[in-house]
């Protein structure tokens, strides 16, 4: 495509902003790395690891498991409603992260970077050139 290459028989996408591996299930597109088998989103803010339920961005840590929020200021507890550290905000009620780089909404399943958008509920990942649909595999 010009951009890059896909390889059915290897499961690779790369179009410049980084690779795709089914097998692996790694995405890197320079802003950092979502590997599906490991339950990991990294994009220099810090870190998403679904195995583990934590979201780390330097000035602090979401656990899932323990639902609490701490960023040196405070905690942020699940049972409270919203949190705003100035990069963004989180809701529990509408689910939804914004960095100001991007926004993660756990309603819709939906992680918006400006450059894409990937759906965990539908499956597909589009970067504004094309769509790939990972329950379908087109």
């Amino acid at each position: 495509m010009g951009l890059g290459a896909w390889d059915m028989g290897l499961g690779a996408w790369d179009m410049g902003l980084g690779a795709w591996d089914m097998g692996l299930g790694e995405w890197d597109k320079g802003l950092g790395v979502w590997v599906i088998g490991l339950g990991e989103w990294d994009m220099g803010l810090g870190e998403w690891d679904i195995g583990l339920c934590e979201w780390d961005i330097w000035l602090g840590e979401w656990d899932m498991g323990l639902c609490v929020w701490a960023i040196g200021l405070g905690e942020w507890d699940m049972g409270l409603g919203e949190w705003a550290i100035g990069l963004g905000e989180w809701a529990i009620g509408l689910g939804e992260w914004d960095t100001g780089q991007g926004e993660w909404d756990m309603g819709q399943g939906e992680w918006d970077t400006g450059q894409g958008v990937w759906d965990i509920g539908l499956g597909l990942w589009d970067i504004g050139l094309g769509l790939w649909d990972i329950g379908l595999g087109v």
